[in-house]
């Protein structure tokens, strides 16, 4: 594609984007307020302590000692440089796009480089558990049980997708543990709580965003609802997975569409994860593995649902 043709072709987009904007005001309104009320309701109260106590658990160096106890472990298995071993264990807990900012952070300090940030962002891209266990377990199906399967599942995937790229973009330039100086308590509250709500945001834009232009192009969408349920899912995960969850369809069904969404994760928290790294990254080598995962994901819950 040449660049005036590129140039063109986005120029039609945003004018036909303005043109929907214009003449659908309230389906924007409606999608930035129900947008709005899943971070708030549904995603928030989840991911905020998470954020915080993330801060805290790095400045008093527990991932030191994740990397001292797990660093054999991790680098054996992914081939990852074992100062990154606590990325992975964090971002199990935190939930996505947290994986981004621990990464950003570990690549700020030094610790790894741009292609094995790549890899780690790969294969860490963990739904948080309490939104996992408690909203889509109990509250949409109203069983602890099967948000385990879900959480389990996607652990199962990421961890067998790591193994699958391990050889990929290996990073053998440090090998030494690095300990972290300590901040004091109040200056480790503020910066946690000026990280977690600048995180915070990000998402929260990114879903109104997004839930806003899959809003403004449905009516030219030719599909069915479980077909646009679907699409959505894969374009903002949050939406998609709360119009999934009150479809029609079989609770199998619905488990397996549902993990799938968690599993890829959605072009939004890719965009947001993205957003959060201030370097390059291999864009589509992670879409890739995203869709690897996803089908693992997929194999994995139809045994054991």
């Amino acid at each position: 594609m040449t660049y005036k043709l590129k140039n063109i072709l986005t120029f039609a987009f945003f004018f036909m984007l303005i043109c929907l904007i214009i003449t659908n005001t309230k389906v924007v309104s409606n999608s930035v307020i129900s947008s709005a009320n899943i971070f708030f309701y549904k995603l928030f109260p989840s991911l905020f302590p998470f954020f915080i106590l993330s801060e805290f658990l790095i400045n008093y160096n527990f991932a030191y000692c994740i990397n001292l106890v797990a660093s054999k472990f991790f680098t054996f298995l992914f081939k990852i440089n074992p100062n990154a071993s606590y990325i992975v264990i964090l971002s199990l807990f935190s939930g996505l796009p947290s994986n981004a900012k621990f990464i950003s952070d570990a690549y700020n300090n030094g610790v790894i480089n741009e292609e094995e940030a790549t890899k780690l962002l790969a294969f860490t891209f963990f739904p948080n558990p309490l939104f996992v266990i408690n909203t889509i377990g109990i509250i949409m199906f109203n069983s602890f049980l099967i948000g385990i399967k879900i959480l389990i599942s996607i652990y199962l995937s990421n961890f067998i997708l790591g193994f699958i790229i391990r050889n990929k973009y290996i990073n053998n330039n440090s090998n030494k543990i690095i300990k972290r100086s300590k901040l004091s308590f109040s200056e480790t509250l503020k910066n946690s709580i000026m990280n977690a709500f600048s995180s915070s945001m990000i998402i929260l834009g990114s879903i109104v965003v997004f839930t806003t232009l899959y809003n403004l192009f449905l009516p030219l969408m030719p599909f069915n609802s479980l077909v646009n349920s679907i699409i959505l899912s894969f374009v903002e995960m949050t939406s998609g997975i709360n119009m999934l969850s009150i479809l029609n369809i079989s609770n199998s069904l619905k488990i397996i569409l549902i993990g799938s969404s968690l599993c890829f994760t959605g072009l939004c928290v890719l965009s947001q994860a993205k957003s959060m790294l201030d370097f390059k990254i291999d864009t589509k080598f992670v879409i890739q593995c995203r869709i690897i995962a996803m089908v693992i994901n997929v194999i994995i819950l139809s045994l054991i649902i």
